[in-house]
C-alpha cells in the first residue's frame, strides 16, 4: 500500500510539473505579436521624438537678439515684456542650427521667430527671420 500512495505521490508531482510547463501556444503568438508591435514603434525613437515636437502649438514672437550662449542656445529680449522678465533662451532646433550663421545677427538686432515648448519645457526655434 506504501508503494502506491509513493506512486501515487510521484504521479501528482510530475502531473503538476508538466501542467504548469504546458505550452500555451495562443498566448505565445499573441504576446508575440504584441512584442513586434513595441519593436517596430520604437525603431527610431528619434523620429518619433520630432513628430511629437512638431506636434506641439507653435508660437510666433519678436524681439532682439541678445547673444548666442553656444551652438544650441540663443538669448532673445522679447518685445513688450518688461525688462526683468523680457529675456529667454532659446534653443535651436537641428535646421535652424545649420542656417543660424548665414543670419550674421547683431547684439540688439531685431528679429521674428517660431518656436514650441518641448517636453522638457526647453523653447525650441524652428524659424527665424530678421526684421
Amino acid at each position: 500500500m506504501k508503494k502506491m500512495y509513493l506512486l501515487l505521490a510521484v504521479f501528482l508531482v510530475w502531473a503538476t510539473i508538466f501542467t504548469g510547463c504546458a505550452d500555451d501556444s495562443q498566448t505565445d503568438l499573441i504576446d508575440e505579436s504584441n512584442i513586434e508591435d513595441n519593436v517596430q514603434e520604437e525603431d527610431d525613437p528619434a523620429e518619433n521624438n520630432q513628430e511629437e515636437d512638431q506636434n506641439e502649438e507653435m508660437k510666433t514672437d519678436s524681439g532682439s537678439f541678445q547673444g548666442q550662449a553656444d551652438s544650441n542656445f540663443i538669448e532673445i529680449k522679447i518685445s513688450g515684456v518688461p525688462d526683468e522678465i523680457g529675456i529667454k533662451t532659446f534653443m535651436l532646433s537641428d535646421e535652424i542650427k545649420e542656417k543660424f550663421g548665414q543670419l550674421a545677427l547683431q547684439l540688439d538686432e531685431e528679429i521674428r521667430f517660431n518656436y514650441y515648448e518641448n517636453e522638457n519645457q526647453q523653447l525650441v526655434i524652428v524659424e527665424i527671420e530678421k526684421m
